[in-house]
């Protein structure tokens, strides 16, 4: 998953040349968006909506269960960094 979107962004690079390639932009972040929500959102769902602004990603029926959903030791080490303290907060987010 990692390399798939750190492969994404670099590609993200090729608009920074001398032609003009702003009406590519549109369909590359909308790819970049949609690979983004795919990963915390089931894809029956995005595929229902056409705007993927519109696709209702706080309902819980539409996200993928918890055991789906990996939190690695990066984001473990970025999270103690912010210094939110409160004990039910982080148990509840790694649980």
């Amino acid at each position: 998953m990692k390399r798939c979107l750190l492969h994404k962004f670099i590609s993200i690079c090729y608009f920074q040349a001398n032609a003009v390639k702003i009406g590519m932009v549109h369909e590359e972040t909308k790819c970049l968006l949609k690979r983004f929500l795919n990963k915390f959102v089931k894809t029956p769902v995005i595929a229902a909506h056409e705007c993927l602004t519109s696709v209702p990603f706080d309902i819980e029926s539409n996200q993928w269960n918890d055991d789906r959903v990996a939190v690695g030791m990066p984001a473990r080490s970025l999270i103690a960094d912010m210094g939110d303290d409160d004990p039910s907060k982080i148990k509840r987010f790694f649980r």
